[in-house]
């Protein structure tokens, strides 16, 4: 019979093993640690369904979003959030390896293990099981678990605690809050994959009526306050690398940003959010063109800068051989917020508009692998 690995004797193999360079894509040791995971994964967990493992090889980080916003938009939950990211880098194994070979197999394993301990611990109690098991989405390497019961989270944070421990990798970043009520004088909600996810008191004429009572609240998911300041000082900096460049250039500059950060958070509530970041980078504009231009008064430097493009005033926009090339906003991604969706999980009007996710839980990846 071949002796299998445990998860500590792996990772002290991984800790005292040295590569100083990757000459071929899978080398002898690689390939035995990968088939030691694998069996290791091949191992599924009892209470798949209520696991939901996402990659960014394969998956959007919306699906992930959209099974969180499905499990708490009728009940309020404790939150467990973590990054095993940060917790690497504590640790010597890191070190010694390659970065980026390993890692990505050590947080699985983790993750893996860590599930079926959770499994256990719901087994052990003389109740409801699945009632006591709580919901984890996995994306990489965050981690969200979610139930109602503020001890079923704790005992995670002490499973996850003592696996990382047994590993000697040691994580500060693990976090507890509430979807609703401030919990340990912290805030409600919490952030995950640049979103925030959080809900708010609302009056019963704002409320939805569940099983004849009013849910008393609203789930909003909009961009996290920190990915919003760093979307625009990324803006800010492109705008003042460019102080002697051409207008043209500086729109073809920040055009593909703008564009890919809007659509990214087009699925959540970001009109307030959009509306803001377009004034901050119109006021960082005009301190843009009027440097150019110090001797001249502000309504020369708009004329020049500032034009009517397809109907609309104000756009900063640059003419080339006879048209305009023109700076997109944030807002022009809100108008898809105009129409009420249908949740295809539901089939009920979700206050969060999220395109038709494939959710598929750690199981049924496999099945269909």
């Amino acid at each position: 019979m071949e002796e299998i690995l445990t998860p500590e004797q792996q990772m002290e193999l991984l800790a005292s093993l040295k590569i100083t360079e990757r000459k071929s894509k899978n080398t002898p040791f690689e390939s035995a640690l990968r088939e030691q995971v694998k069996q290791a994964l091949n191992q599924p967990p009892r209470l798949a369904q209520k696991y939901y493992r996402f990659s960014s090889e394969s998956s959007s980080c919306h699906e992930a979003i959209a099974v969180i916003f499905n499990a708490i938009k009728y009940q309020a939950k404790y939150v467990l959030t973590a990054d095993l990211s940060k917790a690497w880098l504590k640790s010597r194994t890191l070190e010694n390896q390659k970065k980026g070979v390993i890692s990505p197999l050590l947080i699985k394993l983790t993750f893996s293990d860590m599930e079926n301990r959770i499994n256990q611990y719901a087994d052990s109690l003389s109740d409801n099981r699945e009632a006591n098991t709580p919901l984890i989405v996995q994306y990489d390497n965050s981690l969200v678990i979610l139930h109602e019961k503020l001890e079923i989270i704790q005992k995670s944070q002490q499973i996850l605690q003592e696996w990382l421990s047994k590993i000697r990798l040691e994580l500060n970043q693990i976090q507890i809050t509430h979807t609703l009520h401030s919990f340990e004088n912290q805030k409600p909600g919490f952030d995950f994959l640049g979103f925030n996810i959080r809900q708010f008191p609302v009056g019963k004429h704002q409320s939805q009526i569940i099983n004849g009572e009013r849910l008393g609240f609203k789930t909003i998911i909009k961009p996290s306050k920190e990915n919003v300041s760093q979307h625009y000082r990324s803006i800010a900096e492109v705008i003042d690398k460019h102080k002697a460049a051409s207008q043209e250039i500086l729109i073809n500059r920040l055009n593909p940003i703008i564009r890919e950060w809007a659509t990214y958070y087009a699925t959540a509530w970001s009109r307030e959010t959009y509306s803001k970041l377009d004034w901050l980078v119109e006021n960082k504009l005009r301190r843009w063109a009027q440097r150019r231009h110090p001797n001249k008064g502000k309504k020369w430097v708009a004329e020049k800068y500032w034009h009517t493009v397809e109907g609309k005033n104000r756009v900063f926009a640059a003419k080339v051989e006879d048209k305009f090339i023109s700076l997109i906003k944030h807002t022009d991604y809100n108008k898809q917020k105009s129409t009420k969706h249908i949740s295809p999980l539901t089939e009920e009007p979700d206050e969060m508009k999220i395109s038709r996710p494939v959710l598929e839980t750690s199981s049924s990846r496999k099945r269909n692998a």
